[in-house]
């Protein structure tokens, strides 16, 4: 499969990302800034996913137990916990989406390393109030896609 049809399955879908043989930068900045549980999907990453999400760490850890990739036929999970945890977990990201899809420079270095050392709730407020800023306090935001480092 070539870059433009690699291209094409994942303006389909991004979760696709995973099934793709050897996605470049460009391609997995794309995916997760649209699925954060990508971050569970791929053993390595060719990109800072701190810095294209920023937050994205705090959140991969508070939720790295329940999307953790497990042997068991049945889940550890009861499903309405499962359903619980999958909408926070989703209501949860678009904390860290919101700020993925700012310029980059708009983040200073000390608070990119704050937010990656914070615990996700505290992360949450910080990412809030930026995104907020930046976006003067809308809900809707474009999706501009800055390339990755």
């Amino acid at each position: 499969m070539n870059d433009q049809q690699k291209w094409a399955v994942l303006h389909k879908d991004p979760a696709t990302l995973a099934l793709l043989d050897e996605p470049n930068r460009e391609m997995q900045a794309y995916a997760l800034r649209r699925r954060g549980y990508l971050i569970f999907d791929l053993a390595k990453w060719d990109i800072d996913t701190e810095h294209v999400c920023p937050g994205s760490t705090a959140w991969r850890d508070k939720y790295h137990a329940f999307y953790k990739p497990t042997n068991h036929v049945a889940s550890p999970f009861p499903f309405t916990l499962q359903m619980m945890t999958l909408v926070q977990s989703t209501t949860d990201w678009e904390s860290v989406r919101r700020v993925a899809f700012m310029p980059p420079t708009e983040i200073s270095r000390p608070t990119r390393r704050r937010i990656k050392r914070l615990p996700f709730a505290d992360a949450s407020v910080l990412l809030k109030s930026l995104s907020d800023e930046h976006w003067n306090g809308t809900v809707a935001h474009p999706e501009i896609d800055y390339p990755p480092r």
